[in-house]
């Protein structure tokens, strides 16, 4: 949900800035007020409960993580959020260069790919999480991706990238739960800190990704796509070395 929402939010705010370049901020701003009148409201403190987790911060206490179950998930977090966020941010940019896409039009295509994306998670996700593991439903998504970026970048008309733009996102809207789940499933009693080390390296990746995507665009437009594939297929080799090690992980258990 969080991420049909920074898809569909600068899609809805290029439909406002049609009308004036200060309607999305005070739209903004009212929905920042209506989540605060609705947080006060519906939302309540949890029974305080706790389980073996740290009752308090003791540093000789992270000794007890298994550290090495979390390194390759957390360089794969990083590597996606990385290259996920450079083409995204990107994505405006580099439509308006090369098809003259106007803010309406990049309002449509950025939409309807977050409705695309936002459908395949509710409806599809569970399903294809009962046929498939983690790691190669994340394996599969990244090659989709690769191919529709493949297409975007051979792509220069405006309805082919329109058509383009509505599939692009379904496939980074995949990987993104996908990789929530498969830290949940390793973490064990350590849902806390899975669900810490998942947000920071993600946020890391969705610091550094705009930066370089952008310096990269200055140089030439598709090169921050070309960065996006080559990171995605990283990503795809990435998957497959964690596969291996938890292959070799279940035969010691055995």
């Amino acid at each position: 949900i969080i991420n049909s929402g920074f898809i569909l939010g600068p899609g809805i705010g290029g439909f406002m800035a049609e009308v004036s370049h200060r309607m999305p901020f005070y739209f903004a701003g009212a929905l920042g007020i209506l989540a605060f009148i609705m947080s006060v409201v519906l939302i309540h403190d949890p029974k305080k409960s706790t389980t073996s987790g740290f009752q308090k911060l003791e540093p000789q206490l992270l000794t007890k993580i298994n550290w090495k179950v979390f390194i390759t998930p957390a360089i794969l977090t990083l590597v996606l959020a990385f290259g996920l966020s450079a083409f995204e941010t990107l994505y405006s940019l580099y439509t308006s260069y090369k098809v003259n896409y106007s803010p309406k039009d990049i309002s449509i295509a950025i939409t309807g790919g977050g409705i695309f994306g936002a459908l395949f998670q509710i409806y599809f996700f569970d399903k294809f999480m009962k046929y498939f593991s983690e790691l190669t439903f994340i394996a599969w998504s990244l090659i989709y991706s690769v191919i529709v970026l493949v297409l975007l970048v051979i792509a220069d008309g405006y309805w082919t990238i329109m058509v383009i733009s509505f599939v692009v996102f379904i496939g980074f809207d995949m990987i993104r739960p996908a990789i929530t789940n498969y830290f949940s499933n390793i973490a064990g009693d350590r849902q806390g800190f899975a669900g810490g080390l998942n947000s920071t390296f993600t946020s890391m990746g969705n610091f550094i990704g705009p930066l370089i995507a952008g310096a990269l665009f200055d140089v030439h437009i598709e090169a921050p796509i070309y960065m996006a594939i080559g990171v995605s297929l990283a990503g795809v080799v990435i998957v497959l070395i964690e596969k291996q090690h938890r292959a070799k992980l279940k035969q010691q258990d055995l």
